[in-house]
């Protein structure tokens, strides 16, 4: 009787154990989720791009002055000049820095990148096709890496 009276009680415990592991990972899925949503909200609207650095140079302004990108909910367009590229975002607020992949939705190739949020200016760094997430906002000579600095444009 002994025995089936421990063996109770350890289970109760491992039950409650199980219990509070599930909730708390369970709390901190949520708390991921609301500050994407959050995020998301913040990045919504029409973005034009002011500053362009490819391979470690800035790029003159004038071959930038149409180049948008138009975020609603999970979806983002690029659009340049009159052509415009549909895809779907996600992001991961909680990386360092902040990561974001951007697929176009035609043919679902993804373009991994790190962004920068901060009010009304978003600086994003996209990986080449194929290749790896940069890990920092800087370009290399010599290769075809491009950060955008984007500024909001108000409705």
């Amino acid at each position: 009787m002994r025995v089936v009276s421990m063996i109770s009680i350890s289970l109760g415990v491992i039950g409650v154990a199980v219990g509070f592991i599930v909730g708390v990972v369970g709390q901190d899925m949520l708390k991921k989720g609301d500050a994407v949503n959050a995020e998301k909200k913040q990045l919504e609207g029409t973005w034009r791009a002011v500053a362009v650095e490819l391979g470690g140079k800035e790029m003159d302004r004038q071959e930038l002055a149409d180049y948008r990108l138009v975020f609603s909910g999970t979806e983002c367009s690029i659009v340049s000049g009159m052509r415009g590229v549909k895809c779907t975002f996600t992001i991961d607020p909680s990386k360092t820095p902040k990561w974001i992949d951007i697929t176009r939705t035609a043919d679902k190739v993804t373009w991994p990148g790190i962004y920068q949020l901060n009010d009304a200016t978003l600086k994003v760094f996209l990986a080449t096709t194929g290749g790896k997430r940069p890990t920092k906002f800087k370009t290399k000579d010599g290769t075809q890496h491009v950060i955008r600095t984007y500024e909001r444009v108000k409705p």
